[in-house]
């Protein structure tokens, strides 16, 4: 299974080797095993756009995967064909976990929403340091954590 940043997953018949990924994902590719899946992604991805967020740890912060990436079946030595149940399963997981970027389309709602959470965040006493934030998807990224760290925190409250 192929994903481009911002669009659907789409079933993609790629050869099982790594250069084959290489050349697909376009540089030097890793791994990063997920649930019962392999994420394949570029290994220099940092300033790629987000594409998916999972969660590898209960309550914790998990990863931003950037750039598109493929995702294959776990096998022992060699990355394995999705089965049926597998595509299904992970076409729902795909659409949980991607960012959606045609949804802030309207960018000045968006920004009144982030601008007032911020204010919210400041009235509060969180502290976050919102002023070097570079670019949009910095931002969403921010606010995404932002929004974990009130939760955390009134868990964590919460049990005390």
């Amino acid at each position: 299974m192929y994903k481009e940043v911002g669009k659907n997953p789409e079933l993609k018949k790629i050869k099982n080797n790594i250069q084959e990924f290489e050349q697909i994902l376009g540089g030097k590719t890793t791994c990063i095993p997920y649930e019962n899946i392999i994420i394949v992604c570029k290994e220099n991805r940092k300033n790629l756009q987000p594409n998916i967020y999972i969660n590898t740890k209960f309550l914790g912060l998990g990863e931003t995967v950037r750039g598109n990436i493929i995702i294959t079946a776990k096998n022992e030595q060699n990355f394995k064909t999705l089965s049926k149940e597998q595509v299904i399963e992970n076409i729902r997981f795909l659409k949980n976990a991607s960012f959606h970027y045609n949804s802030l389309n309207n960018k000045s709602k968006y920004k009144d929403f982030v601008t007032s959470f911020k204010n919210e965040l400041k009235i509060n006493n969180k502290e976050r340091d919102f002023d070097n934030i570079k670019t949009e998807d910095d931002e969403i990224l921010n606010l995404i954590l932002a929004i974990q760290t009130v939760i955390l925190e009134f868990i964590r409250n919460k049990k005390n």
